[in-house]
């Protein structure tokens, strides 16, 4: 019997690859927390770093991409719910499903890694690194949520203003007609 310790593969995306990373893996309360700070793109660039760990590229790569849109179809959602409805809403109604989303993805996709990772005995990543990735991806969650509300919300006509006062014009109408309001 052969004495030496050699952890076993998983299998991520059709691919063997080690079970033990060589850096810290984020832990799937890890991952809930970055989305927590960052929004589903900081969920989902903690859910790249394992897989790039886990020397999976390609599932990197498809989680980096999976996070855009999630956070694109996610800030298109509610920029498109009606003020009336939105001021009636509780604000943890629109952390708490992302939340669980990326829960569910994160034990569906990775908690068989990350398993087998710790039972290898190899390290995972700090609440506070988590954090970090969810607070360093906000920018880019920031950047679409305004490309979002830039696209949904074209500006409303070409603006005239007459010392504090602003007007918006279209169609046929002249800076002349702004003028005579």
């Amino acid at each position: 019997m052969n004495d030496r310790f050699e952890p076993m593969s998983a299998v991520v995306d059709d691919q063997s690859v080690p079970a033990v990373a060589t850096k810290p893996l984020h832990s799937i309360g890890g991952i809930v927390l970055a989305t927590f700070f960052g929004g589903p793109f900081g969920g989902s660039v903690a859910m790249a770093l394992n897989y790039s760990r886990l020397k999976s590229p390609a599932a990197a790569r498809l989680s980096w991409i999976t996070g855009l849109v999630a956070s694109t179809a996610y800030f298109f959602a509610i920029t498109t719910i009606p003020d009336k409805i939105l001021d009636s809403l509780p604000n943890l109604i629109f952390i708490i499903p992302q939340l669980i989303a990326v829960y569910l993805a994160a034990n569906h996709f990775q908690s068989a890694q990350i398993v087998e990772h710790e039972r290898a005995g190899g390290a995972m990543a700090s609440g506070w690194r988590s954090c970090g990735v969810g607070v360093l991806s906000l920018p880019v969650s920031l950047a679409v949520f305004f490309g979002v509300v830039f696209l949904a919300f074209p500006a409303p006509g070409t603006l005239f203003q007459s010392g504090n006062d602003e007007l918006f014009y279209t169609g046929d109408a002249t800076v002349d007609d702004a003028k005579r309001l």
